[in-house]
Protein backbone atom coordinates (compact mmCIF):
# COMPACT_ATOMS: atom_id res chain seq x y z
CA UNK A 1 0.00 0.00 0.00
CA UNK A 2 1.44 3.32 -1.10
CA UNK A 3 1.20 6.02 1.53
CA UNK A 4 1.58 8.75 -1.08
CA UNK A 5 2.97 12.21 -0.73
CA UNK A 6 2.17 12.60 2.98
CA UNK A 7 4.20 9.57 4.07
CA UNK A 8 7.01 10.15 6.57
CA UNK A 9 6.18 13.75 7.34
CA UNK A 10 4.29 15.47 10.11
CA UNK A 11 1.16 15.93 7.98
CA UNK A 12 0.76 12.21 7.39
CA UNK A 13 1.45 11.35 11.04
CA UNK A 14 -1.13 13.86 12.23
CA UNK A 15 -3.79 12.58 9.84
CA UNK A 16 -2.88 8.96 10.58
CA UNK A 17 -3.40 9.66 14.28
CA UNK A 18 -6.80 11.22 13.57
CA UNK A 19 -7.94 8.28 11.40
CA UNK A 20 -6.70 5.70 13.91
CA UNK A 21 -8.61 7.31 16.78
CA UNK A 22 -11.76 7.84 14.72
CA UNK A 23 -11.98 4.29 13.37
CA UNK A 24 -11.11 2.77 16.77
CA UNK A 25 -13.83 4.76 18.55
CA UNK A 26 -16.37 4.02 15.82
CA UNK A 27 -15.78 0.26 16.04
CA UNK A 28 -16.11 0.38 19.83
CA UNK A 29 -19.42 2.25 19.44
CA UNK A 30 -20.71 -0.45 17.07
CA UNK A 31 -19.80 -3.08 19.63
CA UNK A 32 -21.72 -1.26 22.36
CA UNK A 33 -24.77 -0.70 20.15
CA UNK A 34 -24.87 -4.32 18.91
CA UNK A 35 -24.19 -5.90 22.30
CA UNK A 36 -21.00 -7.50 21.04
CA UNK A 37 -17.50 -6.94 22.29
CA UNK A 38 -15.66 -5.46 19.33
CA UNK A 39 -12.14 -4.15 19.58
CA UNK A 40 -9.37 -3.35 17.14
CA UNK A 41 -6.39 -5.60 17.70
CA UNK A 42 -4.24 -3.74 15.16
CA UNK A 43 -4.67 -0.89 12.70
CA UNK A 44 -2.46 0.49 9.96
CA UNK A 45 -3.20 3.73 8.12
CA UNK A 46 -2.03 4.39 4.58
CA UNK A 47 -2.91 6.38 1.49
CA UNK A 48 -3.71 5.42 -2.08
CA UNK A 49 -5.05 7.16 -5.14
CA UNK A 50 -8.83 7.01 -5.23
CA UNK A 51 -8.64 5.30 -8.63
CA UNK A 52 -6.84 2.35 -6.96
CA UNK A 53 -9.63 1.67 -4.44
CA UNK A 54 -11.38 -1.14 -6.42
CA UNK A 55 -8.19 -3.22 -6.45
CA UNK A 56 -7.86 -2.86 -2.69
CA UNK A 57 -11.40 -4.04 -1.97
CA UNK A 58 -11.33 -7.00 -4.33
CA UNK A 59 -12.20 -5.86 -7.84
CA UNK A 60 -14.58 -3.49 -9.60
CA UNK A 61 -17.44 -6.00 -9.31
CA UNK A 62 -17.00 -6.65 -5.59
CA UNK A 63 -19.78 -5.59 -3.25
CA UNK A 64 -18.90 -2.99 -0.65
CA UNK A 65 -20.80 -0.90 1.88
CA UNK A 66 -20.64 2.88 1.63
CA UNK A 67 -21.68 5.47 4.18
CA UNK A 68 -22.03 8.99 2.79
CA UNK A 69 -22.65 12.19 4.80
CA UNK A 70 -22.59 15.92 4.26
CA UNK A 71 -20.99 17.90 7.09
CA UNK A 72 -21.54 21.55 7.89
CA UNK A 73 -20.35 23.95 10.54
CA UNK A 74 -17.15 25.94 10.84
CA UNK A 75 -15.95 23.92 7.86
CA UNK A 76 -18.22 22.08 5.44
CA UNK A 77 -17.84 19.20 3.05
CA UNK A 78 -18.52 15.56 2.35
CA UNK A 79 -17.26 12.28 3.75
CA UNK A 80 -17.70 8.70 2.62
CA UNK A 81 -16.50 5.61 4.48
CA UNK A 82 -16.52 2.49 2.32
CA UNK A 83 -15.48 -0.98 3.42
CA UNK A 84 -15.68 -4.65 2.66
CA UNK A 85 -18.77 -6.24 4.24
CA UNK A 86 -16.82 -8.43 6.69
CA UNK A 87 -17.76 -6.38 9.77
CA UNK A 88 -21.48 -6.43 8.98
CA UNK A 89 -21.41 -10.13 8.07
CA UNK A 90 -19.86 -10.99 11.44
CA UNK A 91 -22.28 -8.89 13.48
CA UNK A 92 -25.35 -10.13 11.60
CA UNK A 93 -24.02 -13.70 11.31
CA UNK A 94 -24.95 -14.00 7.64
CA UNK A 95 -23.24 -15.31 4.52
CA UNK A 96 -21.92 -12.96 1.81
CA UNK A 97 -24.30 -14.48 -0.75
CA UNK A 98 -27.38 -13.02 0.94
CA UNK A 99 -26.01 -9.52 1.45
CA UNK A 100 -27.54 -8.08 -1.73
CA UNK A 101 -30.97 -9.68 -1.17
CA UNK A 102 -31.74 -8.88 2.46
CA UNK A 103 -35.29 -8.17 3.56
CA UNK A 104 -36.31 -4.83 5.06
CA UNK A 105 -35.32 -5.88 8.57
CA UNK A 106 -31.85 -6.89 7.40
CA UNK A 107 -31.40 -3.65 5.50
CA UNK A 108 -32.42 -1.67 8.59
CA UNK A 109 -29.83 -3.55 10.65
CA UNK A 110 -27.09 -2.64 8.17
CA UNK A 111 -28.28 0.96 8.30
CA UNK A 112 -28.06 1.00 12.09
CA UNK A 113 -24.54 -0.45 12.07
CA UNK A 114 -23.36 2.02 9.43
CA UNK A 115 -24.98 5.02 11.12
CA UNK A 116 -23.20 4.10 14.34
CA UNK A 117 -19.92 3.83 12.44
CA UNK A 118 -20.40 7.23 10.83
CA UNK A 119 -21.53 9.00 14.01
CA UNK A 120 -18.61 7.59 16.01
CA UNK A 121 -16.13 8.64 13.34
CA UNK A 122 -17.51 12.17 13.03
CA UNK A 123 -17.76 12.65 16.82
CA UNK A 124 -14.07 11.79 17.14
CA UNK A 125 -13.27 14.24 14.34
CA UNK A 126 -15.17 16.93 16.22
CA UNK A 127 -13.29 16.24 19.45
CA UNK A 128 -9.87 16.20 17.80
CA UNK A 129 -10.37 19.12 15.42
CA UNK A 130 -12.04 21.15 18.18
CA UNK A 131 -14.89 22.24 15.92
CA UNK A 132 -18.60 21.40 15.81
CA UNK A 133 -19.61 19.34 12.79
CA UNK A 134 -23.27 18.93 11.90
CA UNK A 135 -23.83 15.79 9.87
CA UNK A 136 -26.74 15.12 7.55
CA UNK A 137 -28.50 11.80 7.83
CA UNK A 138 -26.04 9.37 6.31
CA UNK A 139 -26.93 7.52 3.11
CA UNK A 140 -26.00 3.84 3.36
CA UNK A 141 -25.44 1.92 0.13
CA UNK A 142 -24.62 -1.72 -0.58
CA UNK A 143 -23.30 -1.74 -4.12
CA UNK A 144 -20.32 -2.43 -6.34
CA UNK A 145 -17.30 -0.45 -5.22
CA UNK A 146 -17.17 1.32 -8.59
CA UNK A 147 -20.72 2.62 -8.06
CA UNK A 148 -19.78 3.99 -4.65
CA UNK A 149 -16.71 5.66 -6.11
CA UNK A 150 -18.76 7.26 -8.86
CA UNK A 151 -20.88 8.98 -6.22
CA UNK A 152 -17.76 10.30 -4.49
CA UNK A 153 -16.25 11.42 -7.82
CA UNK A 154 -19.44 13.25 -8.78
CA UNK A 155 -19.67 15.02 -5.42
CA UNK A 156 -16.19 15.82 -4.15
CA UNK A 157 -13.38 13.50 -5.25
CA UNK A 158 -11.14 13.37 -8.29
CA UNK A 159 -9.38 10.26 -9.57
CA UNK A 160 -5.95 11.61 -8.60
CA UNK A 161 -6.99 12.48 -5.06
CA UNK A 162 -5.44 10.59 -2.17
CA UNK A 163 -7.78 8.67 0.12
CA UNK A 164 -7.01 7.05 3.43
CA UNK A 165 -7.04 3.31 4.04
CA UNK A 166 -7.40 1.77 7.49
CA UNK A 167 -6.29 -1.87 7.50
CA UNK A 168 -7.74 -3.37 10.66
CA UNK A 169 -7.67 -6.62 12.57
CA UNK A 170 -10.83 -6.76 14.67
CA UNK A 171 -11.60 -9.04 17.60
CA UNK A 172 -15.12 -10.20 18.45
CA UNK A 173 -16.04 -12.98 20.85
CA UNK A 174 -12.50 -14.33 20.77
CA UNK A 175 -12.38 -14.45 16.97
CA UNK A 176 -10.25 -12.31 14.66
CA UNK A 177 -11.18 -10.98 11.25
CA UNK A 178 -9.82 -8.34 8.90
CA UNK A 179 -11.63 -5.40 7.41
CA UNK A 180 -10.47 -2.53 5.25
CA UNK A 181 -11.99 0.96 5.54
CA UNK A 182 -11.59 3.52 2.77
CA UNK A 183 -11.98 7.04 4.12
CA UNK A 184 -12.80 9.63 1.47
CA UNK A 185 -13.34 13.24 2.45
CA UNK A 186 -13.22 16.77 1.15
CA UNK A 187 -9.68 18.23 1.22
CA UNK A 188 -10.84 20.87 3.70
CA UNK A 189 -10.97 18.19 6.41
CA UNK A 190 -7.54 16.78 5.67
CA UNK A 191 -6.10 20.30 5.63
CA UNK A 192 -7.59 20.96 9.06
CA UNK A 193 -6.46 17.56 10.30
CA UNK A 194 -2.84 18.33 9.42
CA UNK A 195 -2.89 20.93 12.20
CA UNK A 196 -3.30 18.24 14.86
CA UNK A 197 -0.21 17.61 16.93
CA UNK A 198 0.47 13.93 16.31
CA UNK A 199 0.99 11.79 19.37
CA UNK A 200 2.35 8.75 17.57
Amino acid sequence: MDNGKLKNNKDFHALSYLMTKAITCAIADIGSASGQHLSINSIKIGQIKSSDVPDLLGDSESLAIGNYSTLSGEISGHIMIAHKPDLVLKIMNINPEVLSSLDEKGQCTIGEIENTLCKGFIKTMEDMLLIPLHASSSVVLVDKITALLNIAFNEFLHENDNVFVAETMITTNGQFFQDRFIIMMDPVFTQRGQQITAKV
